[in-house]
């Protein structure tokens, strides 16, 4: 019947556009979770960058303090 063709269009419009956002989602969650990744590294290559330079400031001192 018309009813159930139209019936089932709306339900099929309905499956897709669910699948699309759940696709949206997933992409977004993906992508954040690739940036968080490169934020971290970012971070650790800076805090080791900082821990060397400390470390040749205090050579630095001690040896201008002997």
């Amino acid at each position: 019947s018309k009813f159930e063709d139209l019936k089932n269009q709306v339900k099929s419009l309905v499956n897709s556009k669910k699948n699309d956002l759940e696709s949206t989602i997933n992409s977004f969650v993906d992508k954040a979770g690739d940036k968080s990744e490169d934020v971290i590294n970012t971070l650790e290559k800076k805090l080791s960058e900082l821990k060397k330079e400390a470390a040749n400031t205090a050579d630095t001192i001690k040896s201008q303090v002997k």
